[in-house]
């Protein structure tokens, strides 16, 4: 009698590769094949499924159609061995590695299954952005312009170029205005990275003036990661 077993194929066959990693995107292709005396004698079937598993499980949303795959691979005789495929969707959100198995079940004609389970994981390929002030409690001045300064700092994928927007806000009780900043409108932009890095800086000019009033602040919020 023959045994059912499982390899991670990627692109040509890998019999013997035992882990399935891809970025959070494209697809996946897993060989099933059926080995021994007689395997292959005769028209044969066997059901597969993907569940979550480790510490960060993959869940529904993480493949196309919003389901975790699953089917039957139908054999003819003399065929050895099929591929079963499934899509990874891609997303914008930084997130943990996620762990997935899949697992055959319910041979026919009662063919053993040797190797009933392999195990993947599929990899973050979001970067996580983060802003703090540098140098931001100034006096604004009677004249001229302040500077103050912010730093961002990204982390989790960062051998890919990426854009980070931001915008200023009045904030607090006593909010900043577009008349605070110099030009007199509420400074807005974006921050590039090229490849590796993982800090920059962000300059908010504030117009000084005469006037005598209480302090304000201001917000800077990253947003429209791209």
């Amino acid at each position: 009698m023959g045994l059912w077993k499982m390899s991670i194929s990627f692109g040509p066959p890998h019999p013997q590769f035992p882990f399935a990693v891809r970025l959070e995107y494209g697809y996946i292709s897993i060989q099933v094949w059926r080995i021994g005396i007689g395997a292959s004698d005769r028209d044969g079937s066997v059901n597969w499924a993907v569940t979550g598993s480790g510490n960060s499980p993959v869940s529904a949303a993480d493949f196309e159609g919003g389901v975790l795959p699953s089917g039957t691979l139908r054999f003819a005789a003399g065929e050895t061995y099929k591929e079963l495929g499934f899509s990874i969707r891609s997303d914008g959100v930084f997130e943990q590695d996620e762990g997935f198995t899949v697992t055959l079940s319910n041979a026919s004609d009662g063919q053993m299954i040797g190797i009933a389970t392999t195990d993947g994981i599929i990899q973050n390929d979001d970067a996580s952005f983060a802003i703090a002030a540098t140098s931001a409690a100034n006096a604004e001045g009677n004249s001229g312009s302040t500077a103050c300064t912010f730093t961002v700092t990204r982390s989790g994928l960062i051998n890919q170029d990426s854009i980070i927007y931001y915008v200023v806000t009045g904030s607090s009780g006593n909010p900043a205005s577009a008349d605070d900043f110099v030009q007199r409108v509420l400074p807005s932009g974006s921050v590039s990275f090229a490849w590796g890095e993982t800090s920059k800086s962000i300059t908010v000019l504030v117009a000084g003036d005469s006037a005598a009033e209480q302090n304000e602040e201001f917000t800077v919020t990253l947003r429209d990661l791209s």
